[in-house]
């Protein structure tokens, strides 16, 4: 465990370092907030309700998709898919730490920090955009429960894929595909409320929805706490699938890994 925690220290002190990253990222997130609030504000001015949602709430769930999108969807794939690729696994192999525990100490130090960029500047604007979004209630707590499952599934499943490169040796298209449907299936482009209900019954059964926009509707108290609470228990289930199948094919990987040139 001190090994972990020193890791998660060091990629805090190093990013702390960058500075100017610390500029840029603040306009990164800017940027598309800015283009958010114009774009809807035009489609709100015929309407009062789009696909259920007020102009507020919407303003509420785009805001708060952008801070935990920030936060959950870190690309661990890429690291693991290149140290694979690279060889450089082998030099972790070799040390006395699990090398996923390695790479869960660094998705959540970028996801700390992420937290610092995003919070600061996005939660201010729900605040004033949404002024009930904040007003305490029971759905928060199983609302952070339910961020902090989110941030596993996530995790265990960017870690499956990469290590497909186990097996093989350019994932790159397969990563690219997966970066165009899993905002649509997660509910990072369009509320799921958006789509037909056939389509919003099959994300029911998959772990996308609950690793993104679930816990934004729980927050916001679009769901009752009955709802939410079986919602919890779909992320329990998605979090065992995905720790058990990421042991299993982290093991049978290791079993074919070789490290070229390494």
């Amino acid at each position: 465990m001190k090994a972990e925690i020193q890791i998660f220290k060091n990629v805090i002190r190093e990013t702390a370092i960058y500075r100017s990253n610390t500029i840029a990222s603040f306009l990164v997130i800017l940027v598309p907030v800015l283009f958010l609030l114009v774009f809807w504000n035009a489609a709100f001015r015929s309407t009062n309700s789009i696909g259920g949602y007020s102009k507020e709430q919407l303003f509420a769930y785009y805001l708060s998709i952008i801070v935990l999108q920030d936060i959950l969807m870190i690309s661990v794939n890429y690291e693991i898919s290149g140290d694979i690729r690279s060889g450089q696994l082998s030099s972790f192999l070799l040390r006395p730490f699990h090398y996923l525990k390695h790479c869960l100490s660094v998705y959540s130090a970028v996801s700390f920090n992420s937290l610092l960029y995003t919070v600061p500047l996005v939660v201010p604007m729900i605040a004033y955009l949404t002024p009930g979004f904040f007003s305490p209630t029971a759905g928060w707590v199983v609302g952070f429960t339910s961020v902090i499952l989110a941030a596993m599934i996530a995790f265990f499943f960017g870690s499956l894929l990469g290590c497909i490169s186990f097996w093989m040796e350019d994932v790159s298209s397969l990563q690219a595909g997966l970066g165009i449907f899993v905002p649509i299936l997660s509910g990072a482009f369009l509320p799921l409320s958006f789509f037909p209900d056939w389509f919003r019954r099959i994300i029911q059964f998959l772990p996308f929805r609950y690793s993104l926009s679930f816990p934004v509707e729980v927050l916001s108290s679009r769901l009752s706490l009955e709802v939410a609470l079986q919602g919890l228990g779909m992320q329990m289930v998605w979090v065992v699938i995905g720790a058990v199948l990421l042991k299993f094919v982290w093991e049978r990987g290791q079993n074919v890994y070789t490290a070229y040139g390494a």
